[in-house]
């Protein structure tokens, strides 16, 4: 899932190897794995970009529950 905007070539890069979804809306971005682990990124507005990484549960299922959430809903 990428954020309207970014690069088309991230988007067709990404594209070749799996689905891909364009949204104009998100909080943050970041990588869940397999294992329960989750990097958060956010950015401000200032362009500086701060990453977290976390094996906690609770915020790897909440990671997770955001992303299918974002990923089941239209784009309008």
């Amino acid at each position: 899932m990428v954020s309207m905007g970014m690069s088309e070539y991230v988007y067709v890069t990404l594209g070749k190897i799996g689905e891909v979804k364009l949204k104009s809306k998100m909080f943050g971005g970041g990588v869940i794995t397999d294992s329960g682990e989750v990097m958060l990124v956010v950015g401000d507005e200032k362009g500086e970009i701060t990453a977290i990484w976390s094996d906690h549960p609770g915020l790897a299922w909440l990671a997770k529950d955001y992303f299918n959430y974002l990923w089941k809903e239209p784009e309008y």
